[in-house]
């Protein structure tokens, strides 16, 4: 690995004007803002050649890692279609418990207004209860593995 200078390095050419005897850099910004002295790297530069190979071959290493980034990919997907799939089941078995609480708060209401009784009203909320509760047992969350486990 190339040991340089850790802050930011700059495109730098030397040379003559002809394009034959022409050399490119990288070079430290500060080497470059501030003088030879104000970086205290053994290397304040590098040649372009070397920084552009060494950057290929990490940029080679992890495409080469391309089966396991579509694994991964593909494992993530699975767990989506899954998550979704549980949701969509459970579209109904939510409406059908929303239905319940209104029907809930219409008994109340009527109590309230003396349209029925305390002990209708009580008949009528445990009836609820019951429905509620079945259909609480079909809401549990299933277990799933995360996306970084499954």
């Amino acid at each position: 690995m190339l040991r340089v200078c850790t802050k930011r390095m700059a495109n730098h050419i030397t040379g003559t004007e002809s394009p034959r005897r022409r050399y490119f850099y990288y070079k430290c910004s500060t080497v470059i803002a501030d003088g030879m002295d104000a970086c205290t790297a053994k290397k304040r530069r590098i040649s372009t050649p070397k920084v552009e190979s060494a950057v290929w071959e990490i940029v080679s290493a992890e495409t080469r890692r391309a089966d396991l980034i579509r694994a991964h990919f593909d494992q993530k997907a699975d767990y989506l279609r899954r998550l979704h799939s549980d949701l969509s089941s459970q579209a109904p078995l939510t409406e059908s418990l929303k239905k319940l609480e209104r029907k809930r708060e219409g008994h109340l209401d009527q109590q309230a207004e003396a349209l029925i009784t305390m002990g209708e009203l009580k008949e009528k909320l445990t009836g609820i209860a019951e429905q509620h509760e079945a259909g609480n047992k079909g809401l549990l969350p299933r277990e799933h593995p995360t996306p970084c486990q499954a």
